[in-house]
């Protein structure tokens, strides 16, 4: 038997039970789960409710999916130990032995599909269902049940598990957004002779942001970061070009002279990441946009947002939806963490029972940005 917390109706606490140790699957393994992430991305799941429009009524998770089923166990950002593996073949992936240290990339997709035959599983149609710690049981957990080998990554001595569970998401969404941008900051050194990417958000996927930023960016590459909170800025201060602290009821225009006081050349950035996602930080990033500027919006807070439809043509700006990655990528992150070029944020661990605690406090914080 096992423990896990469980999400068994939504808003309420989760429930510490009980399980059998699960049977590997035929291509897959089973993990004991040495660390797990708390992510962002849990809240919506626990509560059943992600904010996509400010006009609909139902802004449930099943209202959007009707196959998504309760209970389950959450967590998606998951490393561990094998423990057994499936006596299927997986080819590929058949070099995995019990007690290898490994990092799971947990967005899977049906694996049934013709989107995910084709190697494009987060586009599957039933990605939420079959993805660990969403539609399927995951790391909130002490053992985890993998559906397929060929998304478990072998991991180095060198990085340790409570860095590798943050690979699959928090560090593989900003590396995929970081390095969207580059040829746009490629083409602006080439033409300006300089190029500034605005980090919006200096929590812990902007903190990876950055780091990724200098590890895979040109060195020219100048970086600043908005936040609305003077503590997160602080963190970063040192690690960046510039910080500039924005505030949750400036007017359009306010925040335009603030940026430029920063740059010291005017308020126009050649790219930018959203790991906010918020009505007022798309707006924002659209003015701030220069010509021929990459946008990335990864965050997920939700609600409907205006700006100057114009500015897209007539700036030709790229705007780029970044949900995660590719396991190429995730292979790419966890070759920068092997050779040091990036480590994780500041972190807190807390136990088992201590996970419906700690997304309590995760919602008490993010109220101050609504």
């Amino acid at each position: 038997m096992y423990k896990c917390m469980e999400v068994q109706v939504p808003t309420e606490p989760l429930t510490l039970v009980e399980k059998p140790i699960p049977v590997p699957p035929s291509k897959g393994l089973v993990i004991k789960t040495g660390a797990g992430g708390i992510c962002h991305s849990d809240i919506p799941i626990a509560d059943n409710y992600m904010k996509m429009s400010d006009t609909l009524k139902d802004n449930s998770l099943t209202q959007f999916d009707p196959d998504y089923k309760y209970p389950v166990v959450m967590g998606h950002e998951i490393a561990g130990i094998v423990h057994s593996i499936g006596e299927g073949r997986c080819p590929g992936s058949e070099d995995f032995n019990v007690g290898d240290r490994v990092a799971v990339y947990t967005f899977q997709g049906c694996q049934e599909c013709e989107i995910c035959t084709s190697g494009n599983h987060l586009l599957c149609p039933k990605r939420s269902t079959h993805t660990l710690g969403m539609g399927r049981n995951g790391g909130y957990a002490e053992y985890v049940s993998v559906p397929n080998r060929k998304f478990v990554f072998k991991l180095p001595d060198s990085i340790a598990m409570d860095t590798a569970c943050l690979f699959s998401c928090s560090a593989l969404t900003a590396y995929n957004a970081v390095t969207r941008t580059k040829p746009a900051i490629e083409n602006a050194l080439k033409m300006l002779g300089s190029a500034t990417l605005l980090i919006i958000g200096a929590g812990g996927l902007g903190q990876w942001a950055i780091q990724i930023a200098r590890a895979v960016l040109p060195k020219e590459t100048k970086i600043m970061v908005a936040d609305i909170t003077e503590e997160r800025l602080a963190v970063v201060k040192e690690s960046v070009d510039m910080t500039v602290q924005w505030s949750t009821d400036e007017d359009d225009m306010t925040f335009m002279p603030k940026v430029a006081e920063v740059t010291g050349s005017g308020p126009l950035v050649e790219a930018s990441i959203d790991f906010v996602g918020a009505p007022a930080t798309m707006k924002r990033a659209m003015w701030l946009a220069n010509k021929g500027s990459t946008h990335c919006i990864v965050g997920l807070f939700g609600g409907d947002t205006t700006f100057p439809v114009p500015f897209v043509p007539c700036k030709v700006i790229n705007i780029h939806g970044i949900y995660l990655g590719s396991t190429q990528q995730m292979q790419e992150v966890i070759q920068l963490a092997a050779e040091g070029k990036i480590t994780p944020p500041p972190l807190e661990h807390v136990i088992l029972d201590g996970v419906d605690d700690a997304l309590d406090r995760l919602i008490s914080y993010l109220s101050i940005f609504r």
